[in-house]
């Protein structure tokens, strides 16, 4: 678990968890669920986008109740 303070503003005040593997599992607003290393579902309040990535390490899908893009739609 990694924390940060942000000089006495408890309110902007962040902690991270990652796995064994330093897969990131929550940013202490959402959370994410790794299945298999190269598909992660993010979470919260109440949303969830599941990601697959490339053996290059790009994002190749993002799924989610609304659509389905493809690796050319996914750059953000």
């Amino acid at each position: 678990m990694i924390s940060a303070d942000n000089a006495g503003d408890n309110t902007l005040d962040e902690t991270y968890s990652y796995s064994l593997t330093s897969n990131l599992l929550s940013d202490g607003a959402g959370t994410l669920t790794w299945m298999a290393p190269t598909v992660c579902r993010a979470s919260q309040n109440g949303a969830t986008v599941t990601l697959a990535y490339g053996p290059d390490g790009a994002q190749v899908k993002k799924s989610w109740d609304f659509a389905t893009l493809s690796r050319s739609q996914c750059r953000d």
